[in-house]
């Protein structure tokens, strides 16, 4: 039990012979720093005991498992220990197991989801909880919203928007008060994200000659605009995000529009760049688990989007879904267990959910206009 009173035991008779009587069975039980050692004696004497579960089971057949329950007077402290069972032929069997620290139940924090949906008309922001619920429009107007991005403290959600004219960054209070135009320029300012610690947004932006993309940062209320991660020749980087450590962005690239993308990461302290993905084809989308652990991402795969998963340094890349459908888009939940994404599975875009492995993929949102874009909230 979870105080290390009771012990449960389940052994196997291997041998040639039944053992009989099953109280016959020597039981020693002791720590394995040698600091604790008992005989422990069968039936239910006050002090350490045990007894065969059934009590009435006399006979250990041979094959047959035996489960025998250890009560004792004082619990065990927290350590490993050794069991050790004698048969009255001398044949001695050794079980380990560890008493630890009994595990405690922490209720689950909902945390909110932004997301993108035309379903009042053109592309708006919107927030739900992580299960579906509590939908609330954030942003209104005639134009569109776009790539929705949280604060590391939940208070703000940064975004692209085309409100006048052509894409450009914004952000607003969690709530939708407050929106600010953060870039003012004649290119297309897009894809932001936060930092980890809230003080730099990066972009992807067209300023370079021939419209090609880079990798742009600025402070979070919009000065200190400069280019992060330069692209050469027709080579585009786009869809930046930040390592949880801030040392690093991930990003796609590739040579032109139509053309395959893969992706990298920079070291923002040296430059260095490397290869993230080598799977043979289409990838993008690439964003860190909040521990650093693990990438996901959305790779072409069997003639559509999927979403898979990998080591952070690129290896061990596992497929999380399999469908007809495009799923893309992933965006990590803060303990890191589940991952939500966009799917056209079921027709439209929707925004689903999903445990890290794959498993229990649950659609969230089930309207008939599209809803893109998902981003979950790491606030506490």
């Amino acid at each position: 039990d979870d105080v290390g009173q009771t012990i449960d035991v389940w052994l196997k008779n291997t041998g040639a012979l039944n053992i009989k009587p099953v109280s016959a069975l020597d039981v020693i039980l002791r720590s394995v720093d040698g600091r604790r050692g008992e005989y422990v004696s069968h039936g239910g004497t006050p002090g350490n005991g045990w007894v065969a579960v059934p009590v009435s089971q006399v006979v250990w057949n041979r094959g047959e498992s035996l489960r025998i329950q250890i009560a004792l007077a004082v619990p065990l402290p927290l350590g490993v220990y050794k069991l050790a069972v004698t048969t009255p032929k001398g044949v001695t069997a050794e079980q380990s197991f560890e008493v630890v620290a009994p595990a405690i139940h922490v209720p689950r924090v909902s945390r909110r989801i932004a997301f993108t949906s035309y379903r009042d008309g053109n592309a708006e922001i919107y927030t739900m909880r992580d299960d579906g619920t509590d939908i609330i429009r954030l942003t209104d107007n005639p134009r569109g919203d776009w790539r929705p991005s949280w604060s590391p403290d939940g208070s703000r959600i940064v975004f692209e928007s085309d409100r006048h004219g052509n894409l450009e960054i914004y952000v607003m209070n969690a709530d939708g008060s407050g929106p600010t135009r953060l870039t003012n320029n004649n290119w297309q300012d897009e894809a932001p994200v936060w930092s980890p610690d809230g003080g730099t947004i990066a972009f992807q932006s067209n300023a370079r000659p021939g419209g090609h993309y880079e990798i742009f940062s600025m402070n979070a209320d919009g000065s200190d605009q400069k280019r992060l991660i330069k692209g050469d020749g027709i080579r585009q980087h786009e869809s930046p995000k930040w390592s949880p450590a801030g040392n690093e962005i991930a990003y796609n690239t590739h040579q032109g529009f139509h053309e395959r993308r893969n992706s990298f990461v920079t070291d923002i302290g040296n430059s260095a760049e490397r290869k993230l993905t080598n799977l043979g084809a289409d990838d993008g989308s690439a964003t860190w688990s909040r521990d650093g652990v693990r990438i996901a991402l959305e790779v072409w795969q069997d003639g559509n989007l999927e979403i898979y998963a990998m080591n952070a340094n690129g290896t061990n890349p596992i497929r999380l879904t399999n469908d007809l459908g495009n799923d893309r888009l992933p965006s990590w939940s803060r303990d890191g267990t589940k991952i939500v994404f966009e799917s056209d599975r079921d027709g439209d875009r929707n925004i689903y959910a999903m445990n890290s492995d794959g498993t229990g993929q649950v659609r969230l949102t089930k309207h008939r206009a599209h809803d893109e874009f998902p981003a979950w909230s790491w606030s506490p």
